[in-house]
């Protein structure tokens, strides 16, 4: 009885759709969003400007997707954590360090993060989906916090108040890794954050 492959097309059009969106996120970390044009993106990327208006209706829709798939990467490290049935102080220092060292080491991501920022004072629809990766993000931060809390691994705080301080303060230092270029001071004074937000349970 002869076999009959399965049709991979979904998975197909699923990884160029995810290839373009890579290459294409260095052409605006590079350039930004205002300096590119179609025509340009689709000439860099190898593929007719029809082609990338098949997968994606405009620039504008091209570079929120863009985006929102560097930005997730801390939604989903935050979701990992609370996905473990007990994470330790430890296993909380480690994950959000290794966050940070994720965005130092990938320059593509913070430069799109700054013009992701600046573009969202130009545009309504950039500005609302920036917000709403923000609130997803604080929201999962908050669950986060209050689970420590109450399996008492970090003393008490004020779940809200330390979410927005530590995203904040991530914010602040990957905008001072721009201007210095220094690694090692940036996580240093994470390490001073870090220390000022969560203190461990004993």
């Amino acid at each position: 009885m002869d076999i009959i492959p399965e049709k991979p097309k979904k998975l197909t059009s699923r990884n160029r759709k995810s290839e373009l969106l890579r290459k294409t996120a260095k052409i605006f970390a590079e350039k930004g969003y205002q300096a590119c044009t179609v025509q340009e993106i689709a000439l860099a990327l190898s593929i007719s400007k029809g082609g990338l208006c098949w997968h994606f209706k405009s620039k504008e829709e091209l570079y929120l997707q863009v985006c929102e798939s560097y930005c997730i990467s801390s939604v989903e490290a935050i979701q990992l954590m609370l996905e473990k049935d007990d994470i330790t102080f430890e296993e909380l220092h480690g994950q959000l360090t290794m966050l940070l060292e994720g965005y130092l080491d990938d320059p593509v991501q913070i430069d799109l993060i700054i013009d992701f920022y600046a573009e969202a004072k130009r545009s309504k629809l950039i500005h609302t989906k920036l917000l709403e990766l923000l609130n997803q993000r604080e929201k999962l931060l908050i669950i986060l916090i209050k689970k420590l809390i109450f399996e008492r691994v970090i003393e008490p705080v004020d779940p809200i108040w330390t979410a927005r301080a530590l995203v904040s303060s991530l914010m602040g230092l990957l905008l001072k890794f721009t201007l210095l270029q220094d690694k090692k001071l940036v996580v240093d004074e994470f390490e001073v954050f870090f220390a000022k937000f969560f203190q461990k349970k004993i």
